[in-house]
């Protein structure tokens, strides 16, 4: 089962990655119903120029530690 996540994960961010912005928002528009179009376009358009989604879905530990860190501080 880890493995099948992995693989839609993996194919979820290559996506992301190579679609057009409008598809992108498309997709998701459905899972965020209280956000305006243009502002989850211009958010994404954002993201994207930021480089956040990465075809290497790899996590460092380096990284891993940061996120555990992140998590702990928003549940204060």
């Amino acid at each position: 089962m880890a493995q099948t996540f992995i693989h839609a994960y993996q194919q979820a961010m290559q996506d992301v990655i190579e679609q057009t912005v409008s598809r992108t928002a498309k997709t998701i528009a459905d899972f965020l119903p209280d956000i305006d179009n243009d502002v989850l376009i211009c958010t994404i358009e954002d993201y994207k120029s930021l480089n956040t989604w990465q075809a290497d879905i790899n996590i460092n530990e380096e990284s891993y530690n940061n996120l555990l860190k992140v998590f702990l501080h928003s549940s204060t």
